[in-house]
């Protein structure tokens, strides 16, 4: 998928091949490479990896694991790369985590600024928590929006004070995902940069009201199934089949069908006395 047109770009990019990938995950990373796989230790439930390197340093990692589909690892500069390849050529894996990010060149004005815009806008609403940190560059702030748990945070912080490499009044808005079901994780390796700023509501407004960008909200996860649903499901895949036969013995008729099997159930269970 060609992120070209999207203002945000990504600063990490992890995630699964498909269950039916025509590729694994070295074949399709490793000519990235300039020299062959690095052998590394596993982890997790993976018992080996690879680091895929070019001109000395890592470019992403690689995981296998018996039993398991192969997993990636992108990060910083090389992360927008690493996501384009495996978007065409794994179509279908699974998004575990995906930062992206924006930068914006207006100093600790504008970081305070925004600051107190997010504050008045989402206090109350979103875990909002603010650092500072000395002993670098200059002392600077960061702001986390959402929790830890949450399958969106975002953080603002001031990056050219924590690196060096970046122009001393950087300011960076970035999201960290982490989509928690497979739907989600799966939606997500569909998403341009930019559409990650979607799967919360607050996060779509942040991203409009800072950067103009207007964004498509993510469909709803998914309710969680109840007891109640979960045991009928299981009745359903047990007896389904002879429920249906009842009601094709009934015509069809489904409300004669409810009360036939209503009738069969033990008055204890429908909190009779009994009798």
């Amino acid at each position: 998928m060609d992120d070209g047109g999207s203002l945000s770009r990504f600063d990490w990019y992890q995630g699964s091949f498909p269950e039916q990938a025509r590729m694994t995950a070295v074949d399709v990373l490793a000519p990235l490479g300039d020299e062959p796989p690095k052998r590394i230790a596993g982890m997790h439930a993976y018992h080996r990896g690879w680091d895929i390197r070019r001109q000395g340093t890592s470019l992403c990692r690689v995981y296998e694991g018996r039993g398991l589909t192969d997993h990636f690892v992108a990060s910083g500069s090389d992360a927008p790369e690493i996501a384009r390849c495996v978007r065409i050529h794994a179509t279908g894996h699974r998004v575990s985590r995906a930062d992206v990010c924006l930068d914006f060149q207006r100093g600790g004005s504008f970081f305070d600024s925004t600051r107190d815009l997010i504050v008045e806008e989402l206090a109350g609403r979103v875990t909002l928590t603010e650092y500072v940190e000395t002993g670098l560059r200059e002392k600077s702030s960061t702001l986390y929006v959402g929790s830890r748990k949450s399958e969106t945070r975002v953080r603002l912080y001031e990056k050219g004070k924590q690196d060096t490499t970046y122009a001393v009044d950087t300011v960076r808005l970035e999201l960290q995902a982490r989509p928690g079901k497979q739907d989600r994780k799966v939606y997500a390796s569909q998403l341009d940069p930019d559409g990650f700023w979607g799967m919360a509501r607050w996060s779509r407004w942040m991203v409009d009201a800072l950067a103009g960008l207007a964004v498509v909200a993510a469909p709803p996860r998914s309710a969680r199934v109840s007891d109640l649903d979960r045991a009928l499901d299981a009745m359903a895949l047990q007896y389904g089949k002879r429920i249906l036969e009842q009601a094709q013995r009934l015509d069809g008729d489904l409300e004669a069908l409810a009360l036939d099997l209503i009738a069969r159930i033990p008055q204890a269970n429908l909190g009779g006395d009994g009798e």
